[in-house]
């Protein structure tokens, strides 16, 4: 019972440390992605059919923001209590996939100690500074989302290894699915299922790894080449892209990515502005980090 419990202590935490932002009103991209007609006209066939704000096509997190425009109209704080919702929900999730990693771990003692572990994890997780953004700006709740279906999916699909439940195995193929269509970085999760895979069952290889989840590499294949599609129509890709055009991007991609990195290592002066300044004056450390992810 005690280790059931424990999987809502890192929800609680985030209800504590995100009850603020419930008076907060819209703040930067909000305006732009989220205040927009199609969702204040609750213009469902749009968001289903189309990229919803422009420049996306991410349905699933467009259905969630007219629901909320449907439940909360233009009231701001209603948003912002749905998106730390979602975000409670996905770290008690994620505590309940991280658990069921350590238990089936190769070291006794983590083994031994997998709930306490489990609940670290968790812990950090959702207190980290990193998912400040995440929660805090409406517009961002396709990473919210995509954490919360990516992670079930993980789960379903373990669910499956273990008790070879066909309807476990059908619930991870549908919830990838909503996890690619609320952010495009999901793209990763068919990755992720080959990975999970590996690691519980050690006899099968990569070949047979891939072969229980072709749908899922098919979907993760196929919704990479609409968010593509889409990326280029809104100008956000070139109509010409080139091997140069790639290489010539890749220090921008380099930089993002160790952006990212340092932020999640060591988030001493965040700021809602991404304020570059004191991450810059680490120049050795910042040359490291591109080495690493290079």
């Amino acid at each position: 019972m005690k280790r059931y419990l424990l999987v809502f202590v890192s929800p609680l935490l985030v209800l504590l440390l995100y009850a603020r932002v419930f008076d907060f009103e819209f703040v930067w991209d909000d305006w732009y992605l989220v205040t927009i007609p199609v969702y204040t006209s609750l213009d469902l066939l749009a968001v289903i059919t189309t990229p919803g704000n422009g420049v996306h096509y991410l349905p699933v997190r467009d259905v969630t923001l007219l629901l909320d425009t449907l439940l909360f109209g233009s009231n701001a704080g209603g948003f912002h209590v749905a998106s730390v919702v979602w975000f409670a929900l996905a770290t008690g999730l994620l505590h309940l996939l991280y658990r069921n990693l350590f238990l089936r771990s190769s070291i006794p003692k983590v083994e031994e100690h997998a709930n306490g572990l489990a609940l670290a994890c968790a812990l950090v997780f959702a207190a980290h500074p990193l998912q400040v953004e995440s929660v805090a700006f409406v517009s961002a709740r396709n990473g919210i989302l995509a954490l919360l279906f990516g992670v079930s999916g993980l789960l379903s699909y373990d669910r499956f290894l273990t008790r070879g439940s066909r309807g476990a195995y059908a619930a991870s193929l549908l919830l990838t699915v909503a996890a690619l269509l609320s952010k495009q970085s999901a793209v990763v999760l068919p990755g992720l299922l080959v990975l999970l895979h590996l690691h519980r069952v050690k006899g099968d290889g990569v070949a047979r790894a891939i072969r229980f989840l072709a749908p899922h590499l098919a979907l993760g294949a196929g919704t990479a080449i609409v968010h593509f599609a889409v990326a280029r129509s809104a100008g956000i890709v070139g109509s010409e892209l080139s091997p140069l055009a790639i290489l010539a991007r890749l220090p921008r991609a380099a930089f993002v990515a160790e952006f990212y990195v340092w932020k999640f290592a060591w988030p001493v002066g965040l700021t809602i502005e991404y304020d570059l300044t004191h991450m810059l004056r680490q120049r050795l450390l910042f040359g490291l980090g591109a080495l690493l992810l290079a």
